[in-house]
C-alpha cells in the first residue's frame, strides 16, 4: 500500500480496512464476472414435424454483454436470428463497477465504505428489474413477420416473467414444450447485491 499520499490507496490497511471492506469487495468483483453468463433464457422444444428441434433450443438469450437475442426456430429444426437489441450495459456496468472498488479503497471512513456498499447492492439488483420489463414488453417489440409459435411463447412468458414451464400446439409444430427462467448470471447478480449489502453493515458496525 502506499502512504505517502502519491498513489491511489493511502494509509495504513490495518488501521482503514476491516472485514466488511473485504467481503463487500468481493461482492463487487463477483458483480464484475456476472455481466458474462446468461442472465434470463428462454427455450423450446418441438417434437415432431417440419420444425422439430434436437432437444431446446434458444429462443431469448438475455445478458450484460451481447443484450437481448431473439431467435426464431426454421424448417429442418434449426435457429435464426430474428432480432438483436446489442444494449452496453456490460460495459457502463464494468466502468462502474471498477470505479466503484477504487473509490472505496479510496475512501478513509467506514460510514462512506458502508453507504457505497448499500447503493451498489441496489444498483447491481436493477438488470433484473430491467430484464422482467424487457420479458413483459418481447411480444410488442417482434417484427410482423415472426412465426405464430414464437409470438405465443413469448406471449406465455410475459405473463409469467419469473419463471416456468408450458406446453403449447402450434399446427404444423405440433406440440411445443418451453421453458424460462434465470440463468447464471442473475443468480450470481443477486449474491453479489448480498455480499455488497452484508458488506455494508459489517462497515457500519464498526463506525
Amino acid at each position: 500500500m502506499v502512504s505517502n499520499g502519491e498513489g491511489i490507496i493511502t494509509g495504513d490497511i490495518s488501521e482503514e480496512y476491516n472485514s466488511g471492506t473485504a467481503i463487500g469487495l468481493i461482492g463487487i468483483v463477483l458483480a464484475i464476472f456476472a455481466l458474462f453468463p446468461t442472465w434470463y433464457y428462454v427455450q423450446a422444444e418441438v417434437s415432431a414435424g417440419e420444425y422439430a428441434t434436437d432437444g431446446y433450443v434458444d429462443i431469448v438469450v438475455i445478458d450484460g454483454w451481447r443484450g437481448v437475442q431473439v431467435y426464431d426456430i426454421k424448417s429442418g429444426g434449426g435457429t435464426v436470428s430474428l432480432a438483436s437489441w446489442c444494449i452496453p450495459i456490460g460495459v457502463f456496468a464494468l466502468i462502474g463497477f471498477l470505479w466503484s472498488a477504487v473509490s472505496i479503497l479510496r475512501s478513509k471512513r467506514s460510514s462512506t465504505r458502508s453507504s457505497m456498499f448499500f447503493r451498489g447492492s441496489i444498483i447491481t439488483i436493477l438488470p433484473l428489474i430491467a430484464i422482467i420489463g424487457i420479458v413483459v414488453l418481447l411480444p410488442h417489440l417482434l417484427p410482423e413477420n415472426a412465426s405464430d409459435a414464437v409470438v405465443g411463447i413469448l406471449e406465455k412468458m410475459a405473463s409469467s416473467p419469473l419463471g416456468g414451464e408450458a406446453s403449447e400446439t402450434y399446427g404444423d409444430y405440433l406440440d411445443v414444450k418451453m421453458r424460462w427462467g434465470l440463468g447464471y448470471g442473475s443468480i450470481m447478480l443477486i449474491a453479489s447485491s448480498a455480499i455488497q449489502f452484508l458488506g455494508g453493515i459489517l462497515e457500519r458496525r464498526v463506525e
